[in-house]
């Protein structure tokens, strides 16, 4: 481990699961990027900064327990294409407490890589 790496990990905070994880990184640095999407030809399609990408799992998690049948450990199916809307949707079920079970949309059969 170079001395940097080792400098980084001891002063960052301890999660203890992914969206703690994301807080800590936006209260840090809330602009920087987190994630990229890329399209079939390897362009950049879609990209989330730390705070976007909090806000918008963090609305998940509202639209969530704002239902009135919503229980912490819920299963919730999300149907979405590949791409960084899943992954919000992902994080947003994990921060109201559901587990998130991802799905391909109907008429969409998962790819395999060979």
């Amino acid at each position: 481990m170079n001395r940097t790496s080792q400098t980084t990990m001891e002063s960052s905070p301890v999660a203890s699961n992914l969206n703690e994880a994301l807080d800590a990184l936006c209260a840090i640095d809330p602009s920087a990027l987190l994630y990229q999407f890329h399209d079939s030809q390897g362009r950049v399609s879609a990209t989330f900064d730390r705070s976007g990408f909090q806000r918008r799992s963090a609305g998940v998690a509202e639209g969530l327990m704002a239902m009135p049948a919503w229980q912490p450990g819920d299963r919730v199916i999300l149907a979405y294409p590949a791409g960084l809307e899943m992954i919000a949707a992902f994080f947003g079920v994990m921060r109201a407490g559901g587990i998130p079970v991802p799905v391909p949309p109907l008429g969409q059969q998962a790819t395999r890589h060979r």
